[in-house]
């Protein structure tokens, strides 16, 4: 059965109804994370260890952690608005040696109206300092911060088709 790790963005959760979309697709773990913990990367890193995921989903402060994960693992990822910049807090990810690049795949949705996590500055570092990584970056022009559930329905459902 395929694995999916969920991290959620900061101060959010994993609605029952994205955790039945994921549902259809495999296991999920999709747990309640205190991104203000000390070494929040680590003990993430360690439970991802335990439960072994094919496949990482990250939104914001989850995108930007999926997305360290995806590289310490190399298990292919989707994340949702990443918060690669513009964080109102930086979790602490000491402890954890994360490699330069990865091969696994990346998929990354940005919304071209999110203000939260400014679209022009993300995907500028996306493009300028994740060249090497194997990514494929799709814009949705109405889009903002929050991910509406008839995106992220269809956005993993297009995913996990390939």
């Amino acid at each position: 059965m395929t694995k999916i790790l969920y991290l959620h963005g900061l101060e959010g959760n994993l609605s029952e109804e994205k955790r039945n979309v994921l549902q259809k697709v495999g296991e999920v773990w999709g747990n309640d994370i205190d991104y203000h913990k000390p070494k929040i990367l680590q003990e993430l890193v360690n439970q991802a260890n335990e439960f072994k995921p094919d496949f990482i989903i990250g939104s914001s402060m989850g995108g930007y952690i999926g997305f360290m994960i995806s590289k310490i693992l190399n298990v292919p990822c989707l994340l949702f608005n990443p918060a690669f910049l513009h964080r109102t807090i930086e979790p602490d990810i000491s402890g954890v040696e994360i490699p330069e690049t990865k091969t696994a795949k990346t998929r990354i949705i940005l919304g071209k109206k999110d203000k939260t996590i400014k679209y022009e500055d993300n995907l500028k570092y996306i493009k300028e300092n994740l060249i090497s990584e194997n990514i494929e970056i799709v814009e949705i022009e109405e889009l903002e911060h929050r991910i509406p559930f008839d995106v992220f329905e269809n956005e993993v459902n297009k995913y996990f088709e390939k």
